[in-house]
């Protein structure tokens, strides 16, 4: 078997190609990684690619982009409905964005509610208490 791959190799075949026709004459389906690694490990150099003529680049007409909603569009806005501060948690569903994400209690899961700190998904609070006091690490860092 290895003196016909050395044969099929040396007329260069793909290795996919070496793969069917070992198959079929020793009754046998082997794969082409199986024919790939097997070349390595004899320590056979690549095979040399055929050189071809690169492919002249297909030209595609531009498309018109569309401006503004147009006609039968229908844009929809999010408009978020204020709501009053109270200290009392909010479920999953009365969560906006800008409220603290901070969750309170087990059962049914509440959250904090309160004005997110900036750049942080919690309140200043919460932020402390899942972060410590990040200005006095700050400052013990040499």
């Amino acid at each position: 078997m290895i003196e016909r791959l050395l044969v099929l190799q040396a007329r260069g075949f793909t290795a996919r190609e070496i793969a069917q026709k070992l198959g079929r004459e020793f009754d046998f389906p082997f794969t082409r990684n199986a024919i790939i690694g097997k070349m390595h490990r004899l320590c056979l150099p690549p095979r040399v690619k055929p050189i071809t003529q690169p492919k002249p680049k297909k030209v595609y007409a531009r498309k018109r982009k569309r401006k503004g909603a147009g006609p039968g569009r229908i844009i929809m806005k999010v408009v978020q409905q204020p709501r009053a501060e109270t200290n009392e948690p909010i479920t999953i569903y009365q969560l906006g964005f800008g409220d603290c994400r901070y969750p309170s209690g087990n059962f049914p899961f509440v959250f904090c509610g309160k004005e997110q700190q900036e750049g942080s998904s919690y309140c200043p609070e919460h932020f402390v208490v899942c972060h410590g006091n990040v200005q006095r690490q700050l400052e013990v860092r040499p």
